[in-house]
């Protein structure tokens, strides 16, 4: 098979109407260019097998693969890797949409590097409506494009809760040699391990033009996922702390990403908390994964081990600070659970 010098792979379940529209918008940019898009479909038992083997028998630019049981994320991206060929490779979410020059600006910027780049980091807009709107605002403020970045720099810009997913374009050679070392990984959040095993190689590169939108999550409260403090703790600070034992990223630029965090997830297991509905919790496995780092005696454990009354005390004592600080809509939440 000829290689390709772009694979774009797209994981994807039970989302046929949000992939119909990111492969509307793909496959069109992929015409007359060196380009393949790859769809896994983790057993899907909506329309997306029919839509997307009807559009693969007439594209040759798209291949569609359907597992016949739902193998879970991590595994659905580590046959994506298997199955691409290309020099570089691009993974999407399924629920992420792409601008009009997504793939032409990704190509016209790898072929005036001088060196490959390990890992292309490529600015993102958040969206709230269904439709794409124009102009979006980027999400992070870059001047200009720039070259031989470092894997610290990398995440200086993208922060923690990017998850890099859908906004890092990988050297396919390095993506699949470091495969190895990940093979058996079952955290939903691979593909961030992976782009940070990838980006360790050095010389990344930061696009600044917006290449992806994404959509802000319309998930009731209650029921997103971060109200699940076990979620995120090991997953993102295993490849954290793997980077700062290799040298790769300083201590304090670790425990800067994970207190955003701790921050974030605090204010979720706080509204869980408030709700009666707080999540049974691991407490060996969080604080020998994270006792190192003391933002998470700050700003989590209390949450999780305070009684309710005294965290509703709390809670209310902080209606001036709130205000203060103009974070009134933030407040209303809680004040609403209270009532």
């Amino acid at each position: 098979m000829e290689r390709v010098e772009l694979s774009i792979c797209i994981p994807t379940y039970e989302r046929y109407l949000s992939l119909k529209r990111l492969l509307e918008q793909l496959l069109p940019q992929c015409e007359g260019k060196n380009v393949e898009v790859i769809v896994s479909d983790n057993a899907s038992q909506d329309a997306t097998r029919t839509y997307c083997t009807d559009l693969s028998n007439n594209s040759l630019k798209l291949r569609y693969y359907n597992n016949t049981v739902n193998e879970g994320f991590a595994k659905n991206i580590l046959r994506l890797l298997q199955l691409a060929n290309g020099k570089f490779i691009w993974i999407i979410g399924d629920d992420d949409q792409v601008s009009l020059e997504a793939v032409s600006s990704i190509l016209g910027f790898i072929e005036k590097e001088d060196v490959l780049p390990s890992v292309v980091l490529a600015n993102f807009c958040r969206i709230g409506a269904e439709r794409r709107p124009e102009p979006a605002k980027p999400e992070f403020n870059l001047e200009c494009n720039r070259s031989g970045a470092s894997i610290a720099r990398i995440l200086e810009i993208s922060g923690i809760w990017s998850s890099l997913m859908s906004i890092t374009i990988m050297n396919g050679d390095l993506a699949r040699f470091e495969l190895g070392s990940l093979s058996d990984y079952k955290s939903d959040y691979l593909a961030f391990s992976l782009a940070m095993r990838v980006a360790s190689h050095g010389n990344c590169a930061i696009l600044a033009q917006p290449l992806v939108y994404r959509r802000k999550t319309d998930q009731r409260i209650l029921e997103h996922r971060f109200l699940d403090p076990r979620t995120y703790l090991v997953d993102f600070l295993e490849p954290l702390s793997w980077a700062r034992s290799n040298g790769l990223i300083h201590r304090s630029l670790r425990n800067r990403l994970m207190g955003t965090m701790y921050r974030g997830i605090g204010g979720f297991a706080l509204i869980r908390a408030i709700t009666r509905n707080r999540a049974a919790v691991n407490g060996f496995s969080l604080v020998k994964a994270n006792y190192m780092i003391p933002q998470f005696w700050i700003f989590l454990v209390p949450i999780l081990i305070l009684p309710r009354f005294v965290i509703l005390q709390l809670v209310r004592s902080f209606r001036g600070i709130f205000n203060v600080v103009g974070a009134k809509k933030q407040y209303a939440i809680f004040d609403s659970l209270l009532r």
